[in-house]
């Protein structure tokens, strides 16, 4: 991956800066899983994935006065993780789901990051058109692994890794089945990350700098619509 970028820094007219990423890397991974129904009432699966990333980064940042900017580094990584969850139909009014995943996160720079993350879902079935939903879920979402720290650091303002964000999400959803293939259904949630994580974009680029927030609240609304044809 190779993003170019040419940029006017604010108060300084005079010059142009150059903005250069030229990435490459290699990544290996896998992943399984075993799901076995027992009966009409319970249901067991597990399972779990690895990937492993190497590459080279170099960036730099210059002008026409040839001041600049610029690091070449090496870069490994590494993403594991395995989850078990069962599904239990006790009544036909009802469902629940339980599941358990762990992760684990290496990158440049960071110590390992691990996590392990539960999961709950609810089923109320009020009729054969109509359901509620409740939904707990733990969630981890690494970085890309990369050595941007190194990239940071060059401009003297950033000391501290990106971080996986880890997220609690809590979600009610109504689902009603209209027939014909025509479903609706309206959720609400509300997600709370600490940290939170966003991708910061130089100019028009895809050059992408993973920034932490200490924390992000988000609430929503959702509906969707469902339109299909059944096929015998």
């Amino acid at each position: 991956v190779n993003d170019y970028l040419t940029v006017n820094l604010n108060g300084d007219s005079t010059k142009s800066y150059v903005v250069n990423q030229n990435r490459s890397f290699n990544t290996l991974g896998f992943r399984t899983k075993y799901d076995q129904k027992f009966s009409h009432q319970f249901g067991f699966a597990a399972g779990f994935n690895y990937s492993y990333t190497t590459g080279t980064d170099r960036f730099t940042f210059n002008n026409s006065s040839g001041d600049n900017l610029n690091t070449n580094s090496s870069y490994s990584g590494f993403d594991f993780g395995a989850f078990i969850q069962t599904g239990w139909h006790p009544f036909e009014w009802t469902r629940i789901e339980l599941g358990l995943r762990y992760d684990i996160h290496k990158a440049p720079s960071i110590l390992n990051q691990s996590q392990a993350a539960p999961r709950l879902k609810w089923s109320f079935f009020i009729d054969e058109f109509n359901s509620f939903v409740l939904i707990y879920d733990r969630i981890f979402m690494p970085t890309n692994i990369e050595n941007l720290g190194a990239v940071a650091s060059l401009f003297g303002n950033a000391s501290s890794p990106s971080l996986p964000e880890k997220d609690n999400l809590y979600e009610i959803d109504f689902i009603r089945n209209w027939l014909n293939g025509f479903n609706t259904k309206v959720a609400g949630f509300y997600k709370e990350s600490s940290p939170g994580l966003d991708d910061q974009t130089l100019g028009s680029s895809t050059i992408r700098v993973n920034v932490n927030i200490n924390q992000v609240r988000v609430t929503g609304l959702e509906l969707a619509i469902k339109i299909g044809r059944a096929h015998v």
